[in-house]
């Protein structure tokens, strides 16, 4: 009998330790899963959402907002927002935060511990943030564990194509730019020289934006199609442009060179108006009777308006003003 109870016991004590490890597992992976997703836009503010589901004082309960530090480890951590007894305090604050958070203190009493981000950044992306809480002189909990994703959509791609002297393919670019995280780019169309050949990508060093541009191959083909797309990994938007082939390397003009055609045929026509017009005035202005007018004379009496009128008739010179051109 003492044996069977020893193996009994012996079997509850395997069994609670089997348990015991499954629970713990669970904790683990349920708190692995318990990671939330916070997509933030460049530039705009962000909410990190967190309640703890009580009423608190708002006098009696510790807040830090931490996520990991520079080096990434365990024990190196910073502080992205710090709330201390009724008061917020930015001494501990990591610099890349200064004057960028927020905690409702009205909001606190209700167990509302959520955290306002402004001006979401570049260097936010990828943030894991978790709300530390201490109840008086409770122990320290750990809740609401977040991770920022921060995303900018791309501009519509500007796609041109170009033919290259002694070749049978069309060069076609593709370019982008103003977007957030590093994007995707591809290409679908027809007869292409590889596959989505690699793009080229570049950062922009005050924002952090990406710029990218690709070059794609195609055989000399009429009116087909060729797509460049653009997709943001974070938002899986995807953004694209088109442009139609031609048979021949016969490049249609650019907007460009059409604007400046448009200006030259403008310039001239004025050329030609102002020449017609100067033209114009030489030639009327050789008719003394159309353009010129004589002086005015004092008034005469009417023989010798006569007198004058007849010397003027045989060319003589009557003593007279000369005509005067307007």
């Amino acid at each position: 009998m003492p044996v069977f109870r020893t193996m009994k016991m012996f079997s509850m004590m395997i069994v609670l330790q089997i348990f015991v490890h499954v629970w713990m597992v669970q904790l683990a992976e349920s708190r692995a899963s318990g990671v939330v997703e916070v997509i933030a836009t460049l530039g705009q503010p962000v909410l990190l959402s967190c309640n703890w589901g009580k009423a608190l004082e708002p006098n009696n309960i510790r807040v830090y907002w931490q996520g990991p530090g520079a080096g990434r480890g365990e024990k190196n951590v910073m502080v992205v927002h710090a709330y201390n007894k009724g008061k917020e305090e930015f001494t501990e604050q990591d610099s890349r935060y200064r004057n960028r958070t927020s905690m409702n203190r009205d909001l606190i009493s209700q167990g509302n511990l959520s955290l306002l981000i402004k001006d979401i950044k570049a260097i936010d992306d990828n943030t894991q943030l978790i709300a530390h809480v201490q109840e008086g002189s409770a122990n320290t909990q750990d809740i609401c564990n977040r991770m920022l994703r921060v995303t900018a959509e791309f501009q519509k791609p500007e796609v041109n194509v170009s033919c290259v002297e002694g070749r049978e393919e069309l060069k076609i670019d593709c370019k982008s730019h103003g977007g957030f995280p590093k994007p995707k780019l591809s290409w679908t169309g027809l007869n292409q020289r590889g596959n989505n050949p690699s793009p080229i990508v570049t950062s922009n060093s005050i924002d952090g934006t990406y710029t990218i541009h690709s070059t794609l191959w195609v055989n000399i083909s009429k009116d087909q199609r060729v797509t460049c797309h653009v997709t943001n990994p974070t938002s899986q938007k995807n953004i694209n442009a088109s442009i139609i082939t031609y048979a021949s390397c016969q490049v249609p003009p650019d907007h460009y060179l059409i604007e400046i055609c448009s200006a030259v045929t403008v310039a001239v026509t004025l050329i030609i108006v102002a020449i017609f017009l100067y033209k114009r005035k030489s030639l009327v202005c050789s008719h003394p009777d159309l353009c010129c007018r004589k002086a005015q004379a004092p008034t005469t009496s009417n023989q010798e308006e006569e007198k004058i009128n007849m010397n003027e008739y045989a060319g003589g010179d009557s003593g007279a003003e000369p005509w005067k051109c307007r």
